[in-house]
């Protein structure tokens, strides 16, 4: 299993990282646009003509722990987690819930996530209004048929 952690900095869930390496014998790929130790990737997304370093379907996983805060305009980086995620894949988002009321993420987050055929799984806040956090977690969906269609070009 391959695991893109996009904004690996964030040292809060780095138990979910090492349960992934651990438990699911998972290769992590951390990318920050500030590395703060060594094999950290660096990258910053400037928008969307900023791809990420990634093959098309690399990752079996893309997990997005607490950084969409920090992003303007996530369609770009949603449309590249799709990318660089085979199909059947899952993406994980994740941001601190006091910025609900404020950004409204979640209708955001939705249009983002449809546009780029991933379907919702699960959504749920973990903890409380000022110290929890937003969970969401999406499969990559082959709704235009590209998978099927491709199996036909190679």
């Amino acid at each position: 299993m391959k695991i893109l952690d996009f904004g690996a900095s964030t040292t809060r869930f780095k138990v979910l990282v090492e349960y992934y390496q651990k438990n699911c014998d998972a290769k992590v790929f951390p990318v920050d646009k500030n590395p703060k130790s060594d094999g950290v990737i660096a990258f910053e997304y400037k928008g969307k003509k900023t791809p990420l370093p990634f093959r098309t379907e690399e990752f079996d996983k893309v997990m997005a722990i607490s950084v969409l805060q920090y992003v303007n305009g996530i369609d770009g980086l949603v449309k590249e987690f799709a990318r660089v995620l085979r199909y059947g894949g899952e993406l994980v988002l994740t941001w601190p819930s006091w910025l609900w009321d404020e950004h409204k993420p979640s209708w955001y987050c939705d249009r983002a996530l449809r546009k780029a055929n991933f379907q919702v799984l699960e959504r749920c806040m973990i903890g409380g209004k000022w110290v929890g956090y937003y969970f969401i977690r999406a499969r990559k969906e082959d709704v235009g048929g590209e998978a099927f269609a491709q199996t036909f070009k190679d």
